[in-house]
């Protein structure tokens, strides 16, 4: 059994409590429930965790607040979430990158395992690769033979050092046999906005952040990470269509709570949280950011992140990079 469905297991076999009844204590208690974001207003995890909270509120009868802590590609916001008092009151809304963390940050302040309690997986789909409107690559076969022409001469955005953006985006450099300039921005909107602006010429990044500026012809997207084409835009083929094999990565968003947070609670939130993600608003709100639904159970998600720590293990290995 995995570390993490371990914790879990362990987790719910503990659980002493009516989580109605531990949720009308905390809701009596007058303490906001907080959901921290590791990237600022406008980025996905943003727009994600304001949708949920807006729903979420009325249910526990409970102030939700949307915490937006940016800053170390993630850890700043992680670190307040392992350190945060495990009332709870604080939940973290968090992407793949906390499954990279270990592979691309030595000495961090907290254990991605034993500091946090899973929740449950709340989406995922297929990072989109926007390049700016003026490029002069068409398609990746065109972007691809243009780095080869110009080593190390294009750069490319990033929301973040060790973020899923990044390390998409070092895969394909090691797998399409290129290399190509990294530019970490704080949050996916700073990045993708830089694109249409020309500034910088390509993010590899969240569909939420960048199917505005698509829609307005600002960059142009040219494919998807996923295996197969994306539903919300089916003319966009997939990096394996274009000559890349086996070029397989999503962007998932979870949720955890600090270790040690109430079992109940923690049942409590996933069952409110995956009765408002089944809401037909909250799907179509959800898909037309570029993510599917896929409310998870607290062992679930815990099973996934341990296949996704091994996953981006190897991404990170494969790109040759080394904590740092």
């Amino acid at each position: 059994m995995s570390i993490f469905a371990r914790g879990a297991r362990a987790a719910l076999a503990g659980l002493l409590l009516s989580a109605v009844a531990l949720g009308g204590a905390l809701a009596q208690s007058g303490a906001p429930l907080r959901i921290i974001v590791p990237f600022p207003p406008g980025s996905g995890t943003d727009i994600v965790a304001r949708l949920i909270a807006g729903e979420l509120q009325p249910k526990l009868n409970q102030t939700v607040v949307v915490l937006n802590q940016a800053g170390g590609g993630g850890i700043s916001a992680t670190l307040a979430t392992a350190k945060a008092d495990p009332d709870g009151n604080t939940i973290f809304l968090t992407t793949s990158a906390h499954a990279i963390l270990p592979k691309v940050k030595k000495d961090l302040p907290f254990d991605i395992v034993k500091d946090f309690a899973p929740v449950m997986l709340v989406c995922a789909g297929p990072l989109v690769l926007t390049v700016a409107a003026e490029f002069p690559a068409k398609d990746l076969k065109e972007m691809i033979a243009l780095a080869k022409a110009k080593p190390g001469q294009i750069d490319y955005a990033s929301s973040g050092i060790g973020t899923a953006p990044h390390l998409a985006m070092e895969l394909l450099n090691a797998k399409a046999g290129i290399k190509m300039t990294h530019v970490p921005y704080r949050g996916g909107a700073p990045a993708i906005a830089d694109v249409a602006a020309g500034n910088v010429p390509m993010y590899f990044g969240a569909p939420s952040s960048g199917l505005p500026f698509i829609s307005a012809g600002k960059v142009r997207a040219i494919a998807v990470s996923s295996a197969k084409r994306a539903a919300f835009m089916p003319n966009v083929p997939t990096v394996q269509e274009q000559g890349i094999a086996e070029f397989d990565v999503e962007l998932w968003y979870g949720i955890l709570a600090p270790a040690k947070t109430p079992p109940a609670r923690i049942a409590q939130l996933q069952k409110d949280i995956s009765e408002i993600l089944a809401k037909p608003s909250v799907r179509e709100t959800m898909l037309g950011l570029g993510f599917e639904p896929r409310p998870s159970s607290s062992a679930a998600f815990a099973a996934y992140l341990d296949k996704e720590v091994k996953l981006w293990g190897e991404v990170a290995d494969l790109a040759g990079m080394k904590p740092e």
